[in-house]
Order: structure tokens, then C-alpha cells, then sequence
């Protein structure tokens, strides 16, 4: 796996993955938001490392209309720069069955390879269920 970044302006940049392109920026004060901060594409992956492993577990039975995950990151008051924590709120709609949701919910969240067990071993990571 290989991602770069190029600079393009002030603080706006364009990473690279492949074939792939996307605009990253800074949150400039002065100037109105161009892209998506690279704070922000941290809780992008961990919702998006979640939601596909999520899927990948009660895809199979079909019974999902809708699923969405929501990241929400406090910033510690000392410093600005830093989550303190970070809360996920997975919505689940359908017939869906309770245990296989929490089971790949937990999955998500302890097994060794996804983002989310990585980033819980620096801060803490909180999440709820609605269904």
C-alpha cells in the first residue's frame, strides 16, 4: 500500500493512492474550508475501516436497508491538535438481528488489523448501537 501527497497551495495538498485523487487541507481560520482536514480523514477511516468490516460480517443475510456510522471526535483541551476521545455511532435499519449486529460491531472494533484497535491503544473509543 502507497499514498503520497503533493503540495499545491498555502496549506492544500493532493494525496495520491493509485489511480486516485484527493484534496487535503488544514483548517485555515482566515480562509474559507477547501477540504476535508487531515483530522478529519482520520475519523473518515476509522468509520469507513468499521463500516466495511462491519458489512463484510451481516451482508450476508440480507436483511440490511441502511447503515451509516458516525465519528465524533472531542479535542483534548490542553491541546487542540489531539483527540481526547472518539465517539461512533453505528445506525443500523432493517431486519436485522441484535446479536449479529453487536457481534460485528465488537468484531470491528477488537480485532487486530482494523484502524479502530490500532487508534484505541491512544485514546479512548466509545460507540453505540441504534437500530
Amino acid at each position: 500500500m502507497k499514498v503520497s501527497i503533493n503540495w499545491k497551495a498555502g496549506l492544500l495538498f493532493e494525496g495520491l493512492a493509485g489511480n486516485y485523487t484527493l484534496t487535503i487541507s488544514a483548517p485555515q481560520p482566515s480562509l474559507d474550508k477547501k477540504a476535508v482536514s487531515p483530522h478529519e480523514l482520520l475519523l473518515f477511516s476509522l468509520a469507513s475501516s468499521c463500516g466495511v468490516e462491519i458489512v463484510s460480517k451481516i451482508e450476508k443475510t440480507k436483511s440490511l436497508n441502511h447503515f451509516e456510522v458516525v465519528a465524533t471526535a472531542t479535542h483534548d483541551p490542553k491541546n487542540h491538535e489531539l483527540f481526547s476521545t472518539i465517539d461512533l455511532h453505528f445506525n443500523f435499519e432493517g431486519d436485522c438481528n441484535k446479536t449479529e449486529i453487536l457481534n460485528a460491531v465488537e468484531f470491528s472494533q477488537y480485532q487486530s488489523r482494523s484502524i479502530g484497535y490500532l487508534l484505541s491503544k491512544i485514546l479512548p473509543i466509545r460507540w453505540k448501537i441504534s437500530i
